[in-house]
């Protein structure tokens, strides 16, 4: 019976090889089946949906633009710096942010907003194997980057009385992965229906050549199409139509990486609302004019962001005619969308643009020899979830202080690291209980000179440890609250 099952397909399997062995000839990329011969029934079978999941069209034009390189000249006199909504300084300012925050609220309240977190980075560069959201971060608890997230959504739940969705968008590799870490901790109390996963789109990596590069005989090299293809990833899914039947307005999206990130910010949801948004941002003035941020400003009257390594030495500096910085809005990674926004950016097929990104990247070679190359040898395609800005009618961009917010988590020491990540969580929450009145000492550096975690489900800011009994803390000591 199985002979003559295998006798029957094998002609369409013939069909099938000689169908794509003529689509990768057309596209100039049959080097991927080289091994063919060498490899067993499941490897084939793989290799073939490997294949098959390509968008051949959406190559040819990504290669043919690296292979021309040609790039649009950034007019730099065109560019103006943005409107900010500055931290409150004045009554006046005071008052506005007082009232920003009764909007958002009353939002959060009504299950209006969602949290929405980018966490399909895997923890290699931290010498950690699997999705950089597992990683232990906790000072003391050793608690994941997932479970501080976590326990942020529960406290804001407790404290205005809803159930809060958590949308968390993967890569491939790493989709089955974060769900079982999830499911091995119980969704850290929440409810398995709050937690909705979906994956982005990968896309093939390529030599300077053009050609797709090879993982294994049997694998193509793939990448995930940025942090930009979360708004398509949003749609493919199905999250974007969920969100609406849902009555969901707005969506706080946030990178998983970011350990002091305010997930739901009543104030930053409540700014957006009154400036009738559709995007925003939050922003930080940049440590200095070089500091690797992206930068947004104004260009031809709609907003956008200069990356870091698209700003010439010479323009850094550049001032507008009131005398401030053009590139001074540093962009963290935190913005609010509204779901109709993503809807119909989506529906109407406007492509945001695929930037080019040279990276060390492993392939097999001609002789099928596994190489880790020391230089830049491949070509990654990503979009940028920022470039979505130019499509948006309104935009509302705020200040925010950057040691109480925004702490990325790229490397394992040095700068924007475990170790810096760590530190600044413990400065702010060595913050928090000075201004509660407690006797906290700080090194020359600025830094605590003990090592301080507080459970987000304890306190998530220093209003919320008003409300607590904190006599009996040992400053001298360790201080954990759970």
């Amino acid at each position: 019976m199985l002979n003559l099952q295998k006798k029957k397909s094998a002609p369409q399997t013939k069909t099938c090889i000689r169908r794509i062995r003529n689509k990768l000839q057309n596209y100039n990329q049959e080097h991927v089946l080289r091994w063919w011969k060498q490899l067993d029934d499941i490897q084939r079978k793989e290799l073939l949906q490997d294949i098959e999941s390509i968008d051949f069209e959406l190559m040819k034009k990504l290669v043919n633009k690296y292979l021309e390189r040609k790039e649009t000249p950034i007019l730099f006199d065109s560019i103006k710096s943005p409107e900010i909504i500055k931290i409150p300084g004045t009554e006046h300012e005071i008052l506005r942010q007082r009232e920003a925050r009764k909007i958002g609220e009353q939002c959060i309240r009504d299950g209006k907003a969602a949290c929405f977190v980018v966490a399909g980075g895997q923890g290699t560069r931290l010498g950690f194997e699997g999705p950089k959201g597992a990683y232990p971060i906790g000072p003391i608890s050793g608690n994941s980057i997932f479970q501080f997230h976590a326990e942020k959504i529960l406290k804001a739940q407790q404290k205005y009385n809803v159930q809060l969705m958590w949308y968390i968008m993967t890569s491939k590799p790493l989709h089955k992965q974060t769900i079982k870490f999830f499911e091995d901790n119980k969704y850290f109390g929440m409810d398995k229906d709050q937690v909705r996963f979906f994956s982005q789109r990968m896309l093939p990596a390529i030599d300077k050549d053009g050609k797709f590069l090879m993982s294994s005989k049997h694998e193509i090299s793939k990448s995930p199409d940025g942090h930009g293809g979360a708004l398509f990833a949003l749609r493919e899914s199905g999250v974007i139509r969920e969100m609406m039947k849902k009555g969901i307005e707005y969506i706080s999206y946030f990178q998983v990486d970011n350990l002091i990130v305010k997930v739901l910010d009543p104030v930053f949801i409540g700014y957006h609302v009154k400036a009738g948004a559709q995007m925003s941002n939050k922003v930080t003035p940049k440590i200095a004019p070089s500091e690797k941020v992206g930068a947004v400003v104004i260009v031809d009257k709609k907003y956008s962001v200069i990356e870091y390594s698209d700003l010439p030495e010479e323009h850094m500096r550049d001032k507008d005619k009131d005398g401030s910085s053009k590139f001074n809005a540093g962009s963290i990674a935190i913005h609010i969308l509204n779901t109709e926004f993503v809807k119909s950016l989506t529906e109407k097929g406007i492509k945001l643009p695929y930037h080019i990104a040279e990276k060390n990247i492993p392939y097999v070679n001609n002789s099928g020899e596994y190489i880790k190359p020391k230089n830049k040898n491949g070509i990654k395609f990503e979009t940028f979830i920022f470039d979505a800005l130019k499509f948006a009618k309104n935009v509302a961009n705020i200040e925010v202080i950057r040691e109480n917010e925004f702490s990325p988590i790229k490397n394992l020491t040095g700068v924007d690291s475990v170790e810096s990540g760590r530190q600044l969580y413990m400065n702010r929450c060595a913050r928090w209980l000075k201004e509660v009145g407690d006797n906290i000492s700080f090194d020359k550096k600025g830094n605590a000179k003990i090592r301080i975690e507080i459970s987000p489900l304890f306190a998530n800011s220093s209003d919320d440890l008003q409300q607590k009994d904190l006599s009996s803390i040992d400053t001298t000591k360790d201080i954990y609250l759970v």
